[in-house]
């Protein structure tokens, strides 16, 4: 148990949690990135129940184990970040926590800032809030919208986030830090959908082979070609050439040959589907006609007075933002539809400024007394002060 009060910020997201203390550098060794994966044994008889094969196994070492003794489970839902297993969610805290941040027991001397997806529901906020306050016992806890932590972790407190992760891409106007909810828009495309669409495509020329199919093995194997090779054409009316852009060795050895198909894949950030949404929820932050389109829609939904500054400070946040020329291409595509001057901000940390937005914004004077919830406020008012506390 830690003799004074410490502060800690997880950043949990749908592919990786970043964690670490706000009191370190982020760029040091306490600032770790953990994948959100816990893998399960898988009971040896339905009469017996909890006789399994062996443990649980959580991030780096979940990778690798699917198979007919294990199955591979997510911490974070697909959409919205909607938490299906709350014990899920609680063991991989419980392991972040223990094994990374080397905190024992309960957290009755910590501070916690916990990012929390852009649209995340009513119910969620309040059972993470009834959860960190009861069961862990922390002393102050804040729950912060990832996308305004991308962007103060840019160094701006206004501005339009782009934030394209693992499952959704989301367009979110702040306007000084307080994001502007009835102009959020998601669009159910991000850095997934380009790897099973890769999948297929590398399938087509190699079939049959293990590697490349969506699977534990065949995941890794096609993500690190994505992250790679992976493009978007500056200029879509330029047209495709099939020269070589590279080889990969996959585990077995075999080299196989990449060309156009991580274009082909990421094309469809500009250009949908028209059955996009056909197996997805639909609300009022539904969109389905492509990155640019939605950005623009969403400054169109915010007051006139304020489209300058939306247009001029678009800031790119999430692990799929980083594809080669796609900080360009949106540029230029949003160019066509506005005269006003458009500046697209690519950093080289899009995976980590939630966390280090999360960090600056934990170190103001102010973040402990005004900002976070407290227990004595949670035990007079209830979960319903994470409502107000926290937007």
């Amino acid at each position: 148990m830690w003799e004074e009060e410490q502060g800690i910020v997880v950043d949990l997201g749908s592919n990786s949690c970043k964690c670490g203390f706000y009191s370190q550098d982020v760029f040091g060794v306490e600032n770790y990135v953990i994948p959100t994966r816990i893998s399960k044994p898988i009971h040896k008889s339905k009469l017996v129940e909890m006789a399994c094969y062996g443990p649980e196994f959580y991030g780096e070492d979940a990778f690798g184990r699917k198979s007919t003794h294990y199955i591979e489970e997510i911490v974070n839902g697909e959409q919205d970040g909607l938490i299906e297993n709350w014990d899920n969610f609680s063991k991989f805290f419980d392991y972040i926590t223990k094994k990374y941040l080397r905190i024992v027991g309960k957290l009755e001397q910590t501070t916690l800032l916990l990012s929390e997806c852009t649209l995340a529901c009513k119910e969620d906020r309040q059972k993470k809030t009834q959860l960190f306050f009861e069961t862990y016992q922390v002393p102050f806890f804040y729950l912060a919208n990832q996308s305004v932590l991308s962007l103060f972790g840019s160094g701006k407190v206004t501005g339009i986030v782009m934030d394209s992760g693992e499952c959704c891409s989301y367009s979110v106007p702040i306007f000084e830090g307080i994001a502007l909810q009835r102009a959020i828009l998601r669009l159910p495309i991000a850095g997934r959908t380009i790897t099973k669409r890769l999948c297929e495509k590398l399938l087509e020329k190699y079939p049959n082979n293990e590697y490349l199919e969506y699977s534990d093995w065949g995941c890794s194997c096609v993500t690190s070609i994505k992250e790679k090779y992976s493009f978007v054409k500056v200029d879509e009316n330029i047209s495709s050439t099939n020269e070589l852009v590279g080889k990969y060795e996959l585990p077995d050895g075999q080299i196989i040959d990449i060309h156009q198909e991580p274009l082909e894949c990421t094309s469809i950030l500009f250009n949908p589907p028209e059955n996009l949404l056909n197996n997805c929820k639909i609300d009022k932050h539904s969109f389905s006609k492509g990155i640019p389109l939605m950005i623009n829609e969403s400054i169109n939904l915010c007051d006139k007075d304020i489209s300058r500054t939306f247009y001029e400070n678009i800031i790119m946040s999430g692990g799929t933002s980083s594809i080669k020329g796609l900080s360009k291409r949106l540029s230029n595509d949003l160019l066509l539809q506005t005269d006003l001057q458009v500046n697209v901000t690519e950093n080289l940390q899009d995976i980590n400024l939630p966390f280090i937005g999360g960090r600056a914004l934990s170190k103001l004077s102010t973040f402990k007394t005004n900002m976070c919830m407290s227990k004595k406020e949670y035990d007079e008012i209830g979960v319903n002060l994470v409502h107000r506390k926290c937007f």
